[in-house]
């Protein structure tokens, strides 16, 4: 393993707390469009169909 599993989830938990602030102080939304959120859903199906015959992410 190459980085240190606890650390590596603190960095992604600052980075999502400084995101959401970021986003909230400035009055802004951050939402995933539609047609994004159903292409990140192929890609995940597709990956996974790989490594996971049958997986399906609805």
């Amino acid at each position: 393993m190459l980085a240190n599993v606890v650390t590596a989830i603190e960095q992604h938990v600052d980075w999502i707390h400084d995101h959401i602030t970021y986003w909230a102080k400035n009055d802004l939304v951050s939402e995933a469009k539609q047609d994004f959120e159903d292409q990140g859903v192929d890609h995940v199906n597709e990956a996974a169909a790989q490594g996971y015959p049958g997986f399906q992410l609805t």
